[in-house]
């Protein structure tokens, strides 16, 4: 029989729910850990995405685990530590949102979430106020369809607002099934499904306090 391998037992805060146990591997890379976490509270926390290394694990001083190191030389047996959302640097024109929003995709599940704005959701290109791309959908399979700018979402005394950007058509779904064409200012609520119409690419909105 081969030799017993070694585990850890951490302890580890996600959102509200606190302390929550992990019996892990000690050789495991610490981003392994983080994808678990994900599949487990995807369920319970619907503003959680799929990409692993948009989140991240923290020790109680505020010290950031590396995804790619093993958890053996990061941290110790029953250790406290912190789930949190990678934090992108904030653009120079940005300004930090009040309050945390997510466009979650359907159906894939993809989630982003808005840290400054105003927030562009389009594609990646040289132009002038490009750090403002908060979610750059070139690469999506409907992405050539989607404008370079085709709507922002900014934060105003607590409340969420989408403008369009483009003539490409851009359509909320509020909560009663109402469709409303972007074409003008409007406030965003929890819920509200955002329609890229030509890309048929739909987010839901999903605002977390």
């Amino acid at each position: 029989m081969g030799a017993k391998q070694a585990r850890f037992e951490l302890f580890i805060d996600v959102y509200e729910k606190k302390q929550q146990v992990a019996q892990t591997l000690t050789n495991i890379p610490t981003g392994e850990l983080v994808e678990s976490i994900l599949k487990e509270f995807r369920r319970d926390f619907d503003f959680l995405g799929q990409n692993p290394d948009a989140y991240c694990l923290m020790k109680q001083d505020g010290s950031v685990l590396s995804n790619n190191r093993t958890l053996d030389k990061q941290v110790s047996n029953k250790e406290r530590l912190i789930f949190s959302e990678a934090m992108p640097n904030m653009p120079e024109s940005g300004q930090p949102m009040g309050r945390r929003i997510y466009l979650r995709e359907h159906p894939t599940g993809n989630s982003y979430r808005l840290h400054w704005q105003p927030a562009i959701v389009g594609r990646f290109d040289n132009q002038a106020g490009n750090d403002l791309l908060a979610v750059d959908l070139g690469s999506h399979p409907n992405g050539l369809r989607v404008s370079r700018r085709q709507f922002e979402i900014t934060e105003t005394g607590g409340h969420f607002y989408i403008e369009s950007l483009s003539p490409n058509p851009t359509t909320i779904t509020d909560s009663t099934g109402r469709p409303i064409q972007v074409d003008r200012r409007q406030v965003l609520q929890h819920g509200d499904l955002i329609t890229l119409d030509r890309s048929q690419i739909t987010f839901k909105v999903i605002i977390s306090d």
